[in-house]
């Protein structure tokens, strides 16, 4: 009597999946996202032709936007540096504004 595990196979005329219910190698759907993958593709492609003073030249650009004024460098400058607001700072501006509102309307 042979007591070896024996390999899952995947029933791929019913549905594709294995006997686990995970997708199966004749499974088309299982293959991932295929935004995902291109977008890594793109990725890859920019990361092979960056070079270093091409990313100086972006960053000092963007700089001086932002210390002209212009609101969208301003923000994605904040938020590469000091990062998107927490929620707890959103959750504590909520409630001064509601303070605020609660005094007007008490006047």
């Amino acid at each position: 009597m042979d007591n070896t595990p024996k390999q899952p196979t995947v029933n791929s005329v019913a549905n594709g999946r294995g006997p686990r219910g995970r997708f199966g190698p004749s499974n088309k759907f299982g293959r991932g996202n295929p935004g995902c993958r291109k977008m890594k593709e793109l990725r890859e492609r920019l990361l092979k032709k960056a070079k270093s003073k091409d990313f100086d030249a972006v960053l000092k650009r963007l700089t001086h936007e932002a210390e002209n004024g212009q609101s969208w460098a301003i923000k994605l400058y904040l938020e590469y540096h000091v990062g998107p607001p927490l929620a707890i700072d959103v959750a504590e501006r909520l409630q001064t504004l509601e303070n605020l509102i609660e005094q007007r309307n008490q006047r």
